[in-house]
Order: structure tokens, then sequence, then C-alpha cells
């Protein structure tokens, strides 16, 4: 499979704005907001059902877009950023419990992601597969976290199309394969990364529970909301300066 072999491809205008080589793409328009207004980022475009929000006269700050809605969108929003500059990216998500141990407001950095989606053996994957994230990103999220004295969660995530199909069965087998949570979009925005040799890791919260059988949202629980704002904070501080980005 090649890169060039696409009829139709991502492209450059004119009014194409002149981006850094970092992105941050976040999955709920509340993490964009807290990323938009902390990094300082005055300006914005719509970009498809998302918006990009970035400076001008800074483009070395990283660029935020959001919100993203499962892996289809997600892989063409990252096709679109890498054809305008982008060359690495996080992405910031939320993502339900599927294992006791990983509870409603605790961190996860993915050290994988298993397919259970259709976009990723677009990229070259094999279904059902597990792809992984940057090794350098992972890393460097790992040691801020460490650096703060944050607990956090390392393990892999399930990525699902179908919000609505995480049956019992789907979610034993994904248990068994020692997935911590479930979320839409990962797998696939890794399986792009890696086909065109574009860096990317992940940092979740876990929003929900679904390891009991029986849904448990958390998403108006004081536990998850301080723990978004405190993923949301971990990446501006780490990124922010882009000394060694």
């Amino acid at each position: 499979m090649t890169h060039d072999d696409a009829i139709v491809r991502p492209v450059r205008t004119n009014n194409t704005p002149a981006l850094g080589p970092l992105a941050l793409l976040a999955a709920s328009e509340l993490d964009v907001q807290v990323l938009r207004q902390e990094l300082g980022l005055t300006d914005s475009r719509q970009l498809y059902m998302s918006r990009l929000h970035y400076k001008a006269t800074e483009p070395k700050l990283p660029v935020v877009v959001g919100p993203i809605m499962g892996a289809p969108y997600a892989v063409m929003l990252l096709e679109i950023l890498r054809s305008w500059g982008v060359r690495k990216a996080f992405f910031i998500g939320w993502c339900g419990s599927i294992d006791q141990r990983v509870c409603i407001g605790d961190i996860i950095v993915p050290t994988g992601a298993w397919i259970d989606e259709g976009t990723s053996v677009h990229y070259g994957q094999s279904a059902k597969a597990a792809v992984a994230p940057d090794e350098g990103l992972k890393e460097m999220l790992h040691h801020v976290l460490q650096q703060r004295r944050l607990t956090f969660q390392c393990g892999t995530i399930w990525t699902t199309d179908a919000i609505f199909r995480e049956t019992r069965t789907q979610l034993h087998r994904y248990q068994q394969l020692g997935a911590l949570a479930v979320e839409m979009e990962l797998s696939a925005l890794l399986s792009a990364a890696a086909f065109y040799d574009f860096a990317m890791a992940a940092i979740l919260t876990v929003s929900d529970e679904l390891f009991t059988l029986k849904w448990q949202p958390g998403f108006k629980t004081e536990a998850f909301k301080l723990s978004r704002l405190t993923a949301c904070r971990l990446l501006i501080d780490l990124l922010k300066p882009q000394s060694d980005l």
C-alpha cells in the first residue's frame, strides 16, 4: 500500500493557514475550549464539523482541533492537518472503563489500542489487532505525570465504531485481551499515524464505567471534571514552551 495511490486527497489553498508541526486533537468541545484559551489561540476557522484554533502570529504554538467523534472523522481531520504541515499530535479524549481497577476520574496513557473499527484496515493494519503510539511522545506524557506525582494508568484501549453495541461478549473479549477502557477514535488515529510515519500519542480521562455490565456514567462527578482539566493542563504545560518538539 502506497501513500500516493489515493484518488481523493486533502489539498492546500490560498486560504490554508500556516501551521506549526504540532496539533492537539480533542474529542470534547469542553476540552477544546480549555486548550484554546490557555494556549492563547486567538484565530479560528471551521474545519468540517470541527474548528481549528491557532495563532497566526505564533505558528510554533500547537494548534487545537475538535470536537471529534468516531474513527473515520478523526482520521479525515488527521489527513487534513498532515497535508497542512502538522507532523506530530496528541489526542485527548474520554473513555469508559472496562477494568474494575480503573475508575471514573482516572487518567490513562494508552500503550496501544485494539482495532474494532473499520478505518484502520485502510491504513495497513489488520482487523482486531493492536496498534501502538509513538514511544517518544508516550514517554513525554509519562514523564510529566510522574514529575507532578500524579497517579495514572497505562494499558491498551478498545476502540469501537458502535457505542451502542458494546455488548457483554465484546466487553469480555477485550477484558481478556487486557484492555482498560473503550472509546471511539484512538486505534484509527494511531493506524493512520503509523502509515504516514506521523508521531502520535494520547491521554484519556475515564468518564464512565462498564465493567460491572451495567453502565455507570460519571460525566457530572467532581472526580471526572477535575481529571479532565488536569489532563488538559498537563498537555498545555508540556507543549506551550515547545522547546524539544
